[in-house]
């Protein structure tokens, strides 16, 4: 292996740097189910509830802003970030205000992905506003 001088120094930060950075993130991504109606044109609120290796739990918000063209319209899938879990996902909750031609929004699945883990909550029902 060559090693040019005052290289290795930058080599170190920018492995520092992807690391830090994979840590303080989740992404999260929403399916729409296809059904008739089942789409939505008001935005998401989620929590997120981690349990942490202490014993402790938080929970997380993250908004889908859903009033955005073609955001969470049946068979659709949006996705965004969210802080990092720091912990294990133990459970999620969904609401949203209603909107679109239909009050309610059919759900299909949640998936998060967090630090080289991914959950799959399938949820397959109608939401009422609220």
């Amino acid at each position: 292996m060559i090693v040019i001088k005052g290289h290795q120094g930058l080599l170190a930060v920018l492995v520092i740097i992807a690391i830090v950075e994979e840590t303080f993130e989740s992404t999260v991504e929403i399916r729409t189910h296809g059904w008739a109606f089942g789409g939505c044109n008001s935005d998401i609120d989620m929590r997120l509830y981690v349990k942490k290796g202490s014993g402790s739990s938080n929970s997380i918000y993250c908004n889908f802003p859903c009033q955005r063209d073609s955001y969470c319209q049946r068979n659709t899938q949006q996705t965004v970030t969210c802080p990092s879990l720091n912990g294990i996902l133990w459970k999620i909750t969904l609401s949203h205000y209603g909107g679109g031609f239909s009050e309610n929004w059919a759900v299909d699945w949640v998936k998060v992905r967090d630090n080289g883990y991914e959950y799959l909550m399938n949820y397959d029902e109608w939401l009422d506003p609220g």
